[in-house]
């Protein structure tokens, strides 16, 4: 092996440092500054973009603020508005039940007042019935046939006796 050999030891030796000086001077001169350069593009584009991101994460931030106040506004308007609507509708409803409440108190006054001219009518029939009814036994009875005022005053007498009795 030529490398091992001895002899050829300081040829070898000047050509590496031949080879080692020129690539050093390549490498200083072309390739370092080329390096160094992207390196601190690379850094200056690092900070710019942390800063940038540090920028929109505050403005995110100040957004998000924002949004959860005027989200925090929007429920005070709608609660706001909820319990005006249901004091609106509740007001509304106490307004119907009183107006169903007299319609239904003069309903049924109207149907006291019919009822009762039934019952005066009806009484007023029983009366004439029951004054036909005892003219008519009269007569079948003693075979008289009765005056019709005198057996109505008669029966008006019984009749009001027969109330006061029932109290």
């Amino acid at each position: 092996m030529p490398q091992l050999n001895p002899a050829d030891f300081m040829p070898q030796l000047f050509w590496l440092f031949v080879t080692f000086i020129t690539l050093y001077v390549i490498l200083a001169k072309a390739g370092l500054p080329r390096i160094a350069r992207l390196r601190d593009e690379r850094a200056t584009r690092i900070a710019n973009d942390l800063e940038t991101a540090e920028r929109l994460k505050r403005e995110a931030d100040a957004a998000a603020a924002a949004n959860a106040a005027a989200l925090a506004e929007a429920r005070a308007k709608a609660a706001a508005l909820a319990d005006s609507t249901r004091e609106k509708l509740k007001a509304q409803a106490e307004s119907r039940q009183r107006e169903v409440a007299e319609q239904l108190a003069r309903d049924i006054e109207a149907a006291e007042a019919r009822v009762n001219a039934a019952k005066q009518q009806a009484l007023a029939e029983v009366r004439d019935v029951a004054a036909d009814a005892a003219r008519e036994i009269v007569a079948k009875l003693t075979g008289v046939q009765v005056d019709q005022q005198a057996v109505r005053s008669a029966v008006e007498r019984r009749l009001a006796g027969a109330g006061k009795g029932a109290n």
